[in-house]
């Protein structure tokens, strides 16, 4: 159970931090829309952020091959996934439960959300080596930022960690 929802933390900082980049607007004020509800930057500033961040072009390199990297490597159990929460449906709905089979299923799921929470951990922090120490400080700041917004919000208080990764990772950004 502690593993699932530490996954599911995970998740969710990543999509918070991923919907305060892609949908906030309006100049740093703060709107209602997406996952998490308020927003806290807009995109202006979200695009002077990674403009201020000054990747090389060789970070850049290094930042996609590693997403491409980490895609591949849970792609497989994505779907694997997505299948065993089907029939774990079909289990859990059934008639006639079997204890046995949803037991197994829980500790299969288990299993995989675990192997892909260390696949994106360790990109995570594969990805945070590539910057430089200048770097990783204006990205600190920037998460600091965010939880001051989001605590005034309730929003942060259940997420222990900020997502490095996804500050670095939007598509358009880079």
């Amino acid at each position: 159970m502690k593993k699932s929802i530490l996954f599911f933390a995970m998740i969710l900082s990543f999509s918070f931090l991923l919907c305060a980049s892609a949908y906030a607007v309006g100049g740093g004020q703060l709107q209602k829309r997406g996952i998490m509800g308020m927003h806290c930057i807009s995109r202006w500033e979200m695009f002077k952020f990674i403009k201020n961040l000054d990747i090389t072009d060789e970070q850049k390199d290094a930042l996609k091959a590693l997403k491409e990297e980490t895609d591949n490597q849970t792609e497989a159990l994505s779907t694997q996934i997505v299948e065993l929460q089907d029939q774990m449906t079909d289990t859990f709905l059934a008639a006639e439960i079997d204890n046995a089979t949803a037991e197994s299923q829980i500790d299969a799921m288990l299993a995989l959300q675990t192997q892909i929470a260390d696949i994106i951990l360790h990109a995570e922090l594969k990805a945070v080596q590539i910057l430089t120490a200048e770097q990783r400080v204006m990205i600190l700041d920037m998460v600091n930022q965010l939880r001051e917004c989001a605590d005034s919000q309730h929003g942060w208080r259940g997420i222990k960690k900020p997502a490095y990764f996804s500050l670095l990772m939007p598509e358009k950004a880079l």
